[in-house]
Formats: structure tokens, C-alpha cells, sequence
């Protein structure tokens, strides 16, 4: 298309964590296309100011709220105000609100009617309705706030002109929910191939003054509610490769290992791109586990991406997107959603080196085939350009 457009990415998490990886990806994909592109996040720390910047030819504007730890996530009802306030005079062509949080979805409704523009919405969480805020610690807390959830997470498909998703499973619930299967598309986590590379495994640990250690299986990411999983596997592993390692890299709190401190276990937390590269390719396998849970049957973890771009098998659970993937395309095993369980699959594929390797393989081929940018980059223009031709729209922005 010749035509650049000014895409509004909206989007209810503070930067770099959560969904705004996913806006971030759709943004690159854009402006390689020569989109001007611009993501609303929440900043880290600010409660009153506005700042920008630009990355990957990307504005990046970082709005100011004033909660803080997991309520800094969308729910600040003065930060909606801010962002329209904000954003209101300023011109754009297609808005896409990534999750419904209300500093999400009420500024991205009424800036559609002001400037009489598409509104896309996308939907990667099943956060509602027996979803992940039953994995939260605080019972009550779930239990007072999640018709809240539900209502913000449910209430205005219907009003977007076409919904992206991440996963079969929530295309399914929106078309319950009324919205029109002709104006859904499933886009899942995108695999960074032009970022991260499969490197030499014996080199990486050596970057990394990890030689001594072997196997080395590696945790990556935020999501954190089968965490528990990978320490307890990890612990039987180790009786059988004594001289393995663990590595977490992302958002894993120290304190969640203190009780497993006997074990080998490097927590490096938030990394740069070029040392993920590292951490992933000094690894045999890439642990992701998912217990069988509506949550879980509805994600698409965005940590897949990076695994499979890394050329490194998976081991996961038999549930949702990534256990479809795994069990269709060879790309890793799947086990039961125990700890015990876990550990023998993660030992059994250890057992064969051919096997690995041919996984490894197929790896980097299903990151590039079907999950890269590549891929997707036109399908989301075409939902654009659909959107601004009332090829797909109902609504009264005519």
C-alpha cells in the first residue's frame, strides 16, 4: 500500500512489560511499512507528567498514573481523562486498543467518535469470567473486583469495527459475545527472527562463563503462575544432572528462590535483546509450563517467540496455542502439568541428542514459516485499510 496512515496504539501496561510487547511488535511491523505509528503507555514512576520518544521510528508516549505495583495496569481513572486530554487534538487515521482496562478502551471510544476513525481492538488475556484473576493471591480482592474485570474485558467488543486475538479460544468467546466472525482475525505472539538468532551453544556459554555447567535449561519471561512448576521439575532434574543449570531471565522475584537455594539457579532478570540471544542459545531446552486452566487455554505466551527464534526445543504442557503448536510441528514435548511429569520429559528428551537437535531445527523453521513478522505485517494492513473502506465497518463512524 502506498497510502501511510496514522495508527493510535493504546495500551494499559507500564512499558516494556505485559501487552505492550505485543503493541510494540504490531508498531515495528507498521512503520517498516512506512505507517506512522504511535504507542500510549503507562511510565514506571511518573504520577503528573507526560513524556515521548522514539524508537524503531516509533513514538512512544509515557502517561503518568497514579497507582502503583499491580493496580498501575489500566485502572487509574484519572490517567483516562489525562489520555484523552492529551491526545485529542491530535490527528490520527485508525485507533488500536490493546485490552479493555478503562485507560484503554474509554479513551480509544471517545477519541473514534471525536475524529470519526476505526477503532480495532485486540484481545491476548482471558483476564475475567474464571480467568486470571483467580490466580492472584488475594481471594477477596479477586472475588470484590472481578465483575469489574469481566464487565471492562466483555462490554465493548462489539463496539470495535474488528477485533485481533491471540487465540482460537478467545475468537470463540467473542463470537458468544456477539461479534461478527467475518471481523475477527487471529494473530498470534510474533517470533523476533530478526533479532534473535540460534548461536553456537558451546560459544554462548563461554560468553557467559557458563562452560562448566551442562545441561542448561532456561525460564523466560513475566508470567509467573506455573512458576512453581519449574522449580519443582527442576529439583528432580538436577538429581539426575548434577552438574546442570537453571537460568530465569525476566521478571522472576528472588524471593520465589530463596526456598530453592540449594539449587543452581542463575536469576538474571530484565535483559537486553543481545544477552537474551546469549542466555537462549547457552541452553538445551526452554521450559514453559501451562497447568490446564481457562487462563492458559487462552494465552499465547509471548516468550514462545523468542524461544522457537532461538532455535531451542519447548518443553510444555498438552494446552492451548502452545500445545497445539508443539504437538503438530515437532518443536519440543509435551507432558502432563506435573512437577513429576515435567521432569521426566525434560530428562527423556535430554537422552537424545539427535532428537534435540532435529527439534532445535524445526524450531527456527516454525519462527520463521509461521510466526514471524513476515507473515502478518500485510494481513494487519489489510484490516486497516478494510476498516477505513467500511469493508468491515458498521459503526457510525461514516
Amino acid at each position: 500500500m502506498s497510502v501511510s496512515l496514522k495508527v493510535l496504539i493504546l495500551n494499559h501496561n507500564v512499558e516494556w512489560r505485559g501487552t505492550f510487547q505485543r503493541c510494540y511488535d504490531f508498531a515495528k511491523l507498521l512503520a517498516a511499512r512506512h505507517h506512522d505509528v504511535t504507542i500510549v503507555t503507562n511510565s514506571k514512576t511518573a504520577r503528573f507528567q507526560f513524556d515521548e520518544y522514539l524508537l524503531d521510528q516509533i513514538k512512544i508516549i509515557r502517561s503518568p498514573d497514579l497507582f502503583w505495583g499491580i493496580l498501575r495496569s489500566g485502572w487509574d481513572p484519572l490517567n483516562v481523562f489525562r489520555r484523552y486530554g492529551y491526545l485529542k487534538n491530535r490527528k490520527f487515521d485508525i485507533l488500536h486498543a490493546f485490552d479493555n482496562r478503562p485507560t484503554v478502551i474509554l479513551p480509544a471510544l471517545w477519541l473514534q467518535q471525536k475524529l470519526k476513525c476505526p477503532l480495532v481492538s485486540d484481545w491476548c488475556d482471558w483476564w475475567g469470567r474464571g480467568g486470571a484473576i483467580r490466580l492472584r493471591k488475594n481471594k477477596i480482592l479477586n472475588f470484590l473486583f472481578e465483575p469489574i474485570e469481566t464487565y471492562f474485558e466483555e462490554r465493548y467488543r462489539r463496539d470495535a469495527d474488528f477485533l485481533t486475538v491471540i487465540s482460537d479460544t478467545l475468537k470463540d468467546r467473542a463470537i458468544r459475545l456477539g461479534c461478527d466472525p467475518a471481523k475477527i482475525e487471529v494473530i498470534p505472539p510474533l517470533a523476533p527472527v530478526d533479532k534473535i538468532f540460534p548461536i553456537e551453544k558451546m560459544e554462548a556459554r563461554k560468553t557467559l562463563n557458563l562452560s562448566n555447567y551442562n545441561p542448561i535449561l532456561i525460564f523466560s519471561g513475566f508470567v509467573l503462575y506455573d512458576i512453581q512448576m519449574v522449580f519443582e521439575s527442576y529439583r528432580l532434574v538436577h538429581q539426575s544432572y548434577p552438574k546442570s543449570l537453571l537460568i530465569l531471565t525476566g521478571g522472576v522475584p528472588p524471593a520465589l528462590t530463596r526456598k530453592f537455594w540449594d539449587l543452581p539457579i542463575l536469576n538474571v532478570g530484565l535483559v537486553s535483546q543481545d544477552l537474551l540471544q546469549n542466555y537462549l542459545g547457552a541452553s538445551d531446552l526452554c521450559l514453559l509450563p501451562l497447568s490446564d486452566n481457562l487462563t492458559n487455554q487462552a494465552r499465547f505466551p509471548h516468550k514462545i517467540g523468542h524461544y522457537l527464534a532461538a532455535g531451542r526445543p519447548v518443553v510444555s504442557n498438552p494446552v492451548g496455542e502452545v500445545g497445539s503448536l508443539i504437538q503438530n510441528q515437532n518443536i519440543g514435548i509435551l507432558t502432563d502439568p506435573t512437577a513429576e511429569s515435567f521432569a521426566r520429559g525434560i530428562c527423556r528428551i535430554l537422552s537424545e541428542p539427535d532428537r534435540l537437535n532435529e527439534m532445535g531445527t524445526n524450531a527456527r523453521s516454525v519462527a520463521e514459516k509461521k510466526l514471524s513478522g513476515s507473515q502478518f505485517s500485510e494481513k494487519l494492513e489489510e484490516i486497516y485499510f478494510g476498516c477505513l473502506n467500511n469493508a468491515f465497518c458498521s459503526t457510525s463512524n461514516s
